[in-house]
């Protein structure tokens, strides 16, 4: 992290390092760079309609870089984020617009009880994967209504890989992972998902009854994602 703070693109101060949470993760925000330098030394007067067509300037971006060996999680849900956004183009504005929300609210970090980025995508995505709109705003619309109004996240998980709610108290009825998944060859056992299935109705426990949200992670069927967002009612 020291060489990294030495860069011109990184805000040194800006720098945060989460050691402690399931993923390490180093924060940092970008320097804006200037995307014409000559332009500020050229003698050309700038007419009205070529300052409207102007583009922005440059903004600083905000990034966190995932800390863990090779082998973690992250590099095969790298692959498996691309296909979901290619079936579903909306999940990317919608994803990106309620991240600037949680930012702005201070629900953005899971650290702190928070959505993290991928937990919120994946919620996105399970609301298109029943819910499909031929519009991003009327998707975006339905999509916090839902949420915000009608999901209960004590009685219901969400599960990308079915495509599904996943009632806590009825395993029985968690359908199979969907078969346009699982010929991606993003879940190579996809058994676990059954076996899973299996051990919560034996136990006859409450599927991640301790966690406030509950997100199954398409990867690993037996990891929350949402078990650190224990503000989610703050958040609806």
């Amino acid at each position: 992290s020291a060489r990294l703070a030495q860069e011109k693109w990184v805000l040194s101060d800006s720098m945060r390092l989460t050691a402690h949470a399931a993923i390490p993760t180093l924060s940092l925000i970008t320097v804006p760079q200037d995307a014409d330098p000559a332009a500020a030394v050229s003698p050309h007067t700038e007419t009205e309609s070529e300052s409207e067509a102007e583009e922005p300037p440059p903004c600083p971006i905000r990034v966190d870089l995932s800390m863990l060996d090779p082998t973690h999680p992250c590099l095969r849900s790298k692959a498996m984020i691309t296909w979901f956004l290619s079936v579903f183009p909306h999940a990317r504005p919608i994803t990106l617009v309620l991240k600037q929300w949680l930012l702005e609210n201070t629900y953005a970090m899971s650290h702190t009880g928070g959505l993290c980025s991928y937990a919120l995508l994946l919620l996105v995505i399970g609301f298109l994967q029943r819910c499909p709109a031929t519009s991003v705003g009327a998707a975006l619309i339905g999509c916090m209504n839902f949420y915000g109004r009608r999901f209960d996240p004590a009685e219901y998980g969400v599960s990308v890989a079915r495509g599904a709610l996943l009632h806590r108290k009825s395993p029985l009825a968690w359908p199979s992972p969907q078969k346009e998944y699982v010929e991606q060859g993003f879940s190579p056992n996809a058994s676990e998902f059954a076996a899973h299935r299996r051990r919560s109705s034996i136990t006859g426990e409450e599927a991640h009854r301790f966690d406030a949200l509950w997100i199954e992670d398409p990867l690993n069927p037996t990891n929350n994602v949402g078990r650190s967002c224990f503000r989610i009612r703050q958040i609806q």
